[in-house]
């Protein structure tokens, strides 16, 4: 019996130790993004991450969340994507490159949305039911919306809290990130369902 327990103990080790060396190690991609252990990862979305909710009595009119892609969330959301996709360190360093330039000429926020009435969820149409306007240094500026072009797996690595009931967006503004980040701002999203208001 005891020698049986062996046996079984070194193959389980064996096992592990397989699976622990066949996991891919880019060290390329370590020169520009060090990896982001996913209870980190995850910490760092809930904090740039507001949620609000909307009722109509006891029947849920939305539901939605928007995530702030300012500096920390952009360097969160590059390392994260290289890893799943093995990005060589110049492809790394491309698309960090073209992201902080980005950042400073416009601002972009992640918008996860759930309603029941599937024709109610339609941010991105140009008859939308819905506005959104950012607030900042005491001027509004008017999104434009798009999809978020990712797949349901894709988005829920990029974004935990995404679910497969939402959809995805991506609000636009044209305000520089760089110019947000130093202080604070609101984004006002509105229809005849409701209004939510998330103070960032």
């Amino acid at each position: 019996m005891k020698k049986l327990f062996l046996i079984v103990s070194l193959l389980y080790i064996s096992i592990f130790n397989l699976r622990c060396s066949s996991q891919p190690v880019n060290a390329d991609l370590e020169q520009v993004f060090k990896k982001i252990p996913d209870d980190e990862y995850k910490k760092i979305m809930n904090q740039y991450t507001l949620n609000d909710k909307k009722y109509s009595g006891f029947y849920n009119e939305y539901d939605v969340s928007i995530t702030m892609i300012g500096t920390v969330v952009t360097e969160a959301l590059l390392q994260r994507e290289g890893y799943f996709l093995q990005w060589s360190s110049g492809k790394a360093q491309s698309e960090r490159e073209k992201a902080l330039q980005k950042l400073s000429s416009t601002s972009e926020f992640f918008i996860s949305m759930f309603t029941p009435t599937v024709a109610h969820n339609d941010l991105n149409k140009g008859n939308s039911m819905w506005k959104v306007v950012l607030e900042v240094n005491g001027q509004r500026y008017e999104a434009e919306i798009s999809k978020f072009d990712k797949n349901l797996v894709q988005t829920q690595n990029l974004f935990p809290h995404y679910t497969r009931f939402s959809k995805g967006y991506v609000a636009r503004f044209n305000v520089p990130m760089t110019s947000i980040e130093s202080g604070k701002c609101v984004i006002i999203l509105t229809s005849s369902l409701g209004s939510s208001t998330f103070r960032f």
